[in-house]
This record gives C-alpha cells, structure tokens and sequence, in this order.
C-alpha cells in the first residue's frame, strides 16, 4: 500500500473516464485498492464530481497528478483544496 498520497497511481479504464461517469461504488473501490480511504459517506467524491471541473479535474488520473503537484488552495468555504 502506498504511504503517500503523491505515490497512489490508478490503473486500468477508470483513470481516463469522466468523474461523472464513475459511480459511487466504482470511485470507492478504485481509490480502497490504491490505498485511499474515505469514511462511511462519499463526500468527497461528490464534491469533486460537483466542483472537479473548475480545477481541471475530471478523470480520476488528472486528480492523482494534481496530487503529485502538492499544491492546495482555500475552497469557496475557506477549507483547504486542490488546485
């Protein structure tokens, strides 16, 4: 398993599809074998369905390279986000 976030690489048709085409159960089960975890809810997934976009991510692979980049910004309601 991966220790860092910036090691974490998904593999297979998944990475290139739109997040609007992954379902709930596919995004978790991708991110789980990569060696992410997300608690009971799927908040972040549905938040970066909903706001992905207007950061230039809208495939699982661009996420992953936005990660590798460690770079952060404050989101519209001042928590921490990728940019």
């Amino acid at each position: 398993m991966p220790s860092n976030l910036s090691e974490i690489k998904s593999v297979g048709l998944i990475a290139n599809r739109l997040l609007s085409s992954v379902t709930g159960p596919e995004f978790m089960n991708a991110i789980a074998s990569r060696g992410w975890k997300e608690g009971t809810g799927t908040h972040f997934f549905r938040e970066l369905r909903k706001d992905g976009a207007t950061r230039g991510i809208t495939t699982l692979a661009q996420l992953e390279r936005e990660i590798a980049r460690g770079h952060s910004t404050h989101d519209r309601d001042g928590s921490t986000a990728i940019s």
